[in-house]
């Protein structure tokens, strides 16, 4: 993706503010990648493209990847994550570890791997936003019988509880929450399924 058909080395311009940014930043996708690698892999051994024996070895040297911090190593900072990890597998395992990619493009992984950390970070979120909710309805019911002033266009208007109020604004919260739902259930598709049957069926046939 970043060399093609160029015969020297990334400019030192290009690997500093493209492709060592882009390698680091996909740190935070590390874990979703080898669980995208396992299924992967799995996948292919069910259609019967990899031998139970290289599903065995290439299964046993992403645990050895996973079980290290592989960015505590050399790093080639010239290329992105899919190559480095393809690289540092066939180190470990041998030339089988190439077989890791077979019908399927980086893309089809930075998709996937991006869509399972945007789910994580919306379910925080939710999670979150549950215990705030939580928190103002408790609030609410200790203040039944409190009484202040309601407010309309920034002026004293009649008299309110301060349940009334704060159950108000859980409404507005509870809108974000149905968005936040409404948004995981569109995020949580995988891109990998289609473009899996694509390669796989243009390999094949």
């Amino acid at each position: 993706m970043f060399r093609g058909r160029l015969r020297k080395e990334l400019h030192s311009s290009v690997v500093k503010n493209i492709t060592e940014p882009h390698l680091y930043a996909a740190r935070n996708e590390l874990e979703h990648h080898f669980y995208i690698h396992r299924a992967h892999v799995i996948m292919l051994m069910e259609k019967a493209i990899l031998t139970p024996d290289e599903t065995q070895a290439i299964l046993k040297g992403i645990s050895i990847l996973e079980s290290k911090d592989i960015f505590m190593n050399k790093l080639d900072v010239g290329t992105d994550l899919y190559m480095n990890l393809e690289t540092q597998l066939i180190k470990t395992i041998g030339e089988v570890g190439g077989k890791i990619h077979i019908g399927r493009s980086r893309n089809d992984i930075y998709a996937t791997s991006v869509r399972m950390e945007v789910r994580g970070q919306i379910l925080t979120t939710v999670e979150l936003l549950i215990f705030l909710l939580q928190a103002i309805i408790d609030v609410a019911r200790n203040n039944c019988q409190t009484v202040m002033p309601g407010y309309t266009h920034w002026q004293h208007a009649q008299p309110v509880t301060l349940a009334h109020y704060l159950t108000g604004i859980t409404q507005s919260f509870a809108r974000d929450l149905n968005r936040l739902i409404s948004t995981y259930e569109n995020t949580n598709q995988c891109p990998a399924l289609f473009s899996q049957r694509y390669h796989l069926n243009f390999q094949l046939h």
